[in-house]
């Protein structure tokens, strides 16, 4: 499981682009979003540098 730090997550709405893109890659994840503090943790076997580009492509949007 890998965890981040996302400062532009401040809705669900970007916890659900994130996991849509994310399923393309590989339909077994689970996420653990924490608005408050801004975390996402991520259960794949995706890499981590494909997570975090994932995210990055989302919270950009």
């Amino acid at each position: 499981m890998y965890k981040f730090k996302i400062e532009q997550m401040g809705c669900m709405s970007c916890v659900q682009y994130i996991e849509v893109e994310l399923k393309e890659l590989n339909k077994a994840i689970n996420l653990k979003p924490n608005l408050k503090a801004k975390t996402l943790e991520v259960g794949t076997t995706i890499s981590k540098k494909e997570v975090k580009r994932v995210i990055e492509d989302a919270c950009v949007r």
